[in-house]
């Protein structure tokens, strides 16, 4: 419902005094290329440049990020909207506040990340492990979480709105406090004892 939706936002926004939701978005990241830096080798790979709201970088070598290992990397909001993450390795990794809508992160690994405040919105994170992580306030609206697994993972006002989670493992923290209005899932999928996905607003389809 409207009221639930405004309320849910409103929270967030008292998550952390870090985590600002009123942000103007920019283009999806040009994973830029550039000549490598001093702090690089003189002939090293070429060097990425992952672009942060905050006007902050990270640099990475390689020329696409599809099973790139990114372990422990400070991603604070970071700018990856539309990007293809497939089979990366973000285990650890601070992702807070982040902008990975439209992306692929199909069969990546992102155990114990924190994505508290990230948004996620119609990105697809098929098979993906997310076990022991942190994703307080995430927006996960219109994935698709097909069989990816949550276990563990603290989901206090994250927002499932419309999701696809058909097999998803939803053995999460605080799922009570979390949105699942109009998400769909399937018999496969796991629920915490006691929690009743329907009348948290889920939909179960064959």
């Amino acid at each position: 419902m409207a009221g639930e939706g405004a309320s849910v936002y409103l929270v967030l926004l008292l998550v952390d005094s870090w985590c600002s939701l009123t942000i103007t978005l920019g283009h999806p990241l040009k994973c830029a290329i550039q000549s490598p830096n001093p702090n690089f080798p003189e002939k090293a790979a070429d060097v990425m440049i992952i672009k942060c709201m905050d006007g902050s970088h990270v640099e990475i070598r390689g020329d696409g990020l599809v099973a790139m290992r990114l372990d422990g990397l400070s991603l604070h909001r970071a700018m990856l909207d539309g990007q293809d993450l497939q089979r990366a390795s973000l285990v650890k990794a601070d992702l807070r506040g982040a902008f990975i809508s439209d992306a692929n992160l199909d069969d990546a690994v992102l155990h114990e990340a924190s994505l508290i405040c990230a948004f996620l919105v119609r990105t697809t994170l098929r098979r993906t492990v997310l076990d022991g992580g942190r994703a307080i306030g995430c927006i996960f609206d219109d994935a698709d979480l097909t069989d990816a697994s949550l276990l563990g993972v603290d989901i206090g006002h994250a927002s499932f709105s419309k999701a696809r989670l058909h097999g998803a493992k939803l053995l999460c923290q605080r799922i009570e406090m979390a949105s699942f209005a109009g998400a769909t899932y399937d018999v496969h999928t796991r629920w915490p004892e006691g929690f009743d996905p329907i009348a948290a607003g889920a939909i179960l389809e064959s």
